[in-house]
């Protein structure tokens, strides 16, 4: 008699690759064994469907209702879950899209795909004691040029090649979505504040600047970066208001 790990081990063979396994079943026949069998085979990759589909409503824009019951169910088949937490199957959807001959003819899914596990991951991400308004507010000119500025986990940032992010909040908002569109090359931030994640384009050197304030820099280096983008009179002005804005939006972590 087969061991219990042993049944289970086919079990899944069966649901997740579709090995043979009517012997495996108590029926009147084969045919209601195969029918008994095809409501876990189906279950499985409903509940995976319906797993990615909460994550990927500007993919299913893009494709539309029955293109989309298709991707996924290609990219099931092509990729088991290597996870026992389903929360994390979305992670190989677009490195898929990019590579999959069927897919790959449309990078914009591939790219919409990634746009929107940033998102999930922005929303996800460890809570930070984050740099506040008051933390700044009093610090003396001596202190400024150490003042360390880093962005916090929930930060991330994707340069995109389409309108995704309009289609995308137009999806968030519950409204009917434009046509995709190419575009110029635009980096975006996408982050988490107040419990809700946001995304917008990047000023040039923000985007510049992102790759420096995720290793940690000072505010001096900061303020000297800064000067390839601007004259002498408008730096500290600049510097201000970019501060108060990454500060404001949640941006930084607080670096003791």
């Amino acid at each position: 008699m087969s061991t219990l790990a042993g049944l289970q081990g086919q079990f899944a063979a069966h649901i997740l690759r579709g090995e043979e396994a009517r012997a495996l079943v108590q029926a009147q026949d084969q045919d209601d064994a195969a029918r008994r069998l095809r409501v876990y085979h189906e279950a499985y990759r409903l509940r995976l469907i319906e797993v990615l589909a909460e994550e990927h409503g500007g993919l299913r824009a893009l494709t539309g209702e029955s293109g989309f019951d298709t991707l996924l169910r290609d990219y099931i088949e092509a990729q088991p879950s290597p996870h026992r937490n389903v929360r994390w199957y979305g992670e190989g959807l677009s490195a898929f899209l990019a590579r999959d001959a069927r897919w790959a003819q449309q990078p914009a899914l591939a790219q919409m795909a990634a746009l929107e596990w940033t998102l999930t991951l922005a929303f996800d991400a460890e809570d930070q004691p984050l740099l506040r308004i008051d933390d700044v507010a009093n610090l003396s000119a001596a202190q400024w040029p150490q003042l360390k500025l880093q962005l916090a986990a929930h930060v991330h940032s994707q340069t995109l090649h389409w309108n995704l992010a309009a289609i995308r909040e137009a999806v968030d908002a519950g409204a009917a979505a434009p046509d995709l569109q190419a575009q110029d090359p635009q980096a975006w931030a996408i982050w988490r504040r107040a419990y809700g994640v946001r995304y917008r384009a990047l000023e040039a050197e923000e985007a510049a600047l992102l790759p420096a304030l995720r290793e940690g820099l000072n505010f001096a280096a900061f303020c000297e970066q800064l000067r390839a983008w601007h004259e002498e009179e408008q730096l500290a002005p600049r510097a201000a208001g970019l501060l108060r804005r990454w500060i404001e939006d949640e941006w930084l972590r607080l670096v003791l």
